[in-house]
């Protein structure tokens, strides 16, 4: 999937700074992605959000975030890296590649893969993403949760909420990677 996306992209034509414009796009383009495709907004400084979401996301409950602003979803501890991540991949025609921890309905534990590259509006700006993504359960970490919740003392839902992006990665899209460094988010995950 992520290879059939990057082939999309690179299929769109370019605007200005080699990144191609969001009305280039239209999901006929793509129909076997279309349920794991998404749309984001970087609106505005820790304001990233959903414009669309693919169906095959978007049918678990959690995942429904349509209209929300992403950084609502992460640890505070990591918004100013994510924020700083977003204008690197903004600023240079690449793609981005972000494993996310997300825990569900009744403590469920799952990883959100996504790969994302730059859209640009009608001005040039370089202000939407457009990517794609799946789920998988992490059962060994669901199972330690739901352990945790029951041996705990005080509920689990006080409990300090871990970091949610464990890796992130640049992928290059054929004009190189940005100098932002991603220790942050791949240091100990």
């Amino acid at each position: 999937m992520f290879q059939d996306f990057i082939a999309l992209w690179k299929t769109l034509p370019k605007s200005v700074g080699n990144v191609p414009a969001k009305a280039c796009f239209s999901p006929t383009l793509a129909p076997a992605l279309v349920p794991n495709l998404f749309v984001a907004e970087h609106i505005a400084r820790y304001k990233l959000e959903v414009r669309l979401l693919g169906t095959d996301i978007e049918a678990r409950p959690s995942f429904r975030v349509s209209g929300e602003n992403l950084f609502d979803r992460l640890h505070e501890d990591e918004w100013d890296h994510f924020e700083a991540f977003l204008q690197a991949y903004r600023q240079h025609p690449c793609a981005a590649r972000v494993k996310r921890r997300v825990t569900g309905d009744g403590g469920r534990i799952y990883d959100l893969h996504t790969l994302g590259a730059p859209l640009a509006d009608a001005s040039g700006e370089v202000r939407y993403i457009l990517g794609v993504g799946y789920i998988e359960a992490n059962t060994a970490e669901s199972m330690e949760a739901s352990e945790k919740r029951k041996n705990s003392a005080r509920p689990y839902r006080e409990e300090r909420i871990p970091p949610t992006i464990r890796e992130a990665a640049f992928v290059d899209l054929g004009f190189g990677l940005p100098a932002c460094t991603l220790e942050h988010f791949n240091h100990n995950r």
